[in-house]
C-alpha cells in the first residue's frame, strides 16, 4: 500500500526492481476508507528508445510541402498518461511535445520553420497518442511484456472529436510513429494467482481502515486487457505508412501511377467519416 503522490509511485517502482529503463505498471486505487478498490488505471515510466522520428509532412497533410518536416523526439514515457482506464493514452497535444519543422534542400543546410510560416508550407496543427497491448514475448522467464505504439493524428484532439465521433476510441487509426517493448512491474508470484500485480493507493490515511482488501478483492478490479490472452499483439489498429496505403485506394498521378495517401487523406475517406 503506497501513498498517491509521483514520489510514492517511483519509491515503489524502485523497490520492485525498476532500474530506470522503460516500464508499466497498473495502480489500484482504494475508496476513502482504503477497504475496496475504487478504479484502475495503466501507468508508464521511464525513458523511450529517445530517437528523433522525422516525417515528410506531406504524409501527414495533403498539400503540405515536401520539403518540409516534422521532427519529434519523445524521451521519456511519463508524458502519456492513461485517465479512463483503458490502454489508450489520453491525446497529447503539439504543444507539450518536442518537436521542429524545418525545410530539407539539396545542397543545403536544413532550416527551422518559423511558426508564423506554417500556413506557407501547408502546416497544421497534430497531436499523438499511445496504445499498448500484452506482448507475444510474455512468458513465465520473462514476465509480462508490454508492447507500446505512438500514434500521430493530423489534427487537435478538439477537431478530430468535433469530426469523427469514434476518435476518441483508442482503436482510431493513427499513424505509426514509434514502437518498443516495457515490462510490466511489479511481477507476479504464484501465491498471487494473477499475471498483473497492481500497485495499490491509499486514498485515506493509513489508520482509516485497519482490515485492507485482500487479495480476491484486489484482483477483481484487474483490467480489461488482462482478460486478453496475450497470444499476439494486436496490429490492426496501429497503421504504419505502408498499410496506410493498402488500406485507402488514391488517385493516380497524371503519368498513371499511384501515391501513398496522406493521414488526413484517409480519415476524410468515406468509409471513415461519420454516419
Amino acid at each position: 500500500m503506497i501513498g498517491n503522490t509521483t514520489s510514492d509511485l517511483t519509491a515503489a517502482l524502485r523497490r520492485c526492481g525498476w532500474d530506470g529503463n522503460g516500464c508499466c505498471s497498473v495502480v489500484l486505487t482504494l475508496d476513502a476508507d482504503n477497504s475496496k478498490g475504487a478504479g484502475a488505471t495503466f501507468l508508464m515510466r521511464g525513458p523511450t528508445d529517445g530517437k528523433t522520428v522525422a516525417i515528410e509532412t506531406s504524409k501527414i497533410w495533403p498539400g503540405a510541402s515536401s520539403e518540409a518536416t516534422l521532427a519529434i523526439k519523445i524521451s521519456d514515457a511519463s508524458l502519456f498518461t492513461f485517465s479512463d482506464g483503458s490502454l489508450g493514452s489520453d491525446i497529447v497535444a503539439q504543444e507539450r511535445l518536442q518537436h521542429t519543422f524545418y525545410l530539407m534542400k539539396e545542397d543545403r543546410p536544413s532550416t527551422p520553420i518559423l511558426e508564423a510560416d506554417y500556413s506557407e508550407h501547408g502546416i497544421k496543427q497534430f497531436s499523438l497518442r499511445l496504445t499498448a497491448c500484452l506482448s507475444k514475448n510474455s512468458s513465465t522467464k520473462n514476465g509480462v511484456i508490454v508492447k507500446y505504439t505512438i500514434l500521430l493524428y493530423p489534427s487537435s484532439m478538439e477537431e478530430m472529436l468535433a469530426r469523427y465521433e469514434m476518435a476518441q476510441s483508442p482503436a482510431w487509426p493513427g499513424l505509426r510513429i514509434a514502437e518498443g517493448h516495457v515490462p510490466l512491474l511489479p511481477r507476479p508470484t504464484a501465491a498471487w494467482g494473477c499475471p498483473v500485480v497492481p500497485l495499490t493507493i491509499l486514498s485515506g490515511p493509513r489508520d482509516s481502515n485497519t482490515q485492507p482488501p485482500d487479495g480476491e478483492e484486489l484482483r477483481s478490479h484487474r483490467p480489461r486487457y488482462v482478460e486478453d490472452d496475450g497470444s499476439r499483439d494486436r496490429q490492426d489498429r496501429q497503421l504504419s505508412p505502408e498499410q496506410m496505403g493498402e488500406a485507402v485506394q488514391p488517385p493516380g498521378r497524371a503519368n498513371g501511377q499511384k501515391r501513398r495517401p496522406t493521414m488526413a487523406e484517409t480519415l476524410n475517406h468515406p468509409a471513415n467519416r461519420q454516419r
